[in-house]
């Protein structure tokens, strides 16, 4: 689990059954080795928050590959 900061996000896509459009952004978070990395990821869940710092869950061994947590 990491907290990532989004940079840009933009509303676009099909609406979820709730009526929220998808949301797409670009994060920014650094790794478990210190690393930072910068990646797009599309969530219907980011569009009802709509906060700067986000909890992600990524994969170590394909940085790029992370999933929205809302808690």
């Amino acid at each position: 689990i990491a907290k990532a900061r989004v940079i840009t996000f933009k509303l676009g896509g099909s609406k979820n059954a709730r009526g929220f459009k998808e949301s797409r952004m670009t994060i920014e978070y650094s790794n478990h080795l210190g690393e930072t990395t910068r990646t797009n990821l599309a969530s219907y869940l980011y569009t009802e928050t709509q906060e700067e710092y986000i909890d992600i869950v990524y994969d170590p061994r394909n940085p790029k590959n992370v999933v929205y947590l809302k808690r």
